[in-house]
């Protein structure tokens, strides 16, 4: 081994302070890259994750409305031992629409009282 090899050996080779430093920021941006690539495929996974969520929520959602129309047919039907079919639907329709305006009503009103709740404890 000769004396110049000895010398270039990164373990033998002194770097400047400048040299350093470009070396550590160097390394810093791409860790900082590598950092937000994880970030991003972090991300993507779990909006993939939240989407199939919400095809599974959605598609329950839809098997619930052909029951409570199955259900809802089902009063009618029971309803016209005792009424004629026109009153017997009319009456449930009625009744349901009352049901859905109540929840309505009751849900924005909670929305809204949530609103300036949250606006309250965030400005004190």
């Amino acid at each position: 081994m000769n004396h110049q090899s000895i010398r270039e050996h990164p373990i033998n080779r002194r770097e400047s302070f400048s040299e350093l430093v470009g070396e550590i920021l160097n390394h810093s941006t791409i860790l900082a890259r590598d950092e937000v690539e994880l970030i991003k495929q972090e991300a993507r996974e779990e909006v993939q994750y939240l989407s199939r969520g919400a095809i599974k929520v959605a598609i329950g959602a839809a098997v619930l409305l052909v029951a409570l129309i199955a259900l809802t047919a089902a009063l009618i039907i029971l309803l016209t031992y005792y009424l004629e079919p026109e009153v017997a639907a009319l009456l449930t329709g009625i009744g349901l629409g009352l049901i859905g305006s109540l929840l309505v009503l009751v849900g924005v009103r909670q929305l809204r009282t949530r609103g300036t709740d949250s606006k309250e404890t965030f400005l004190h």
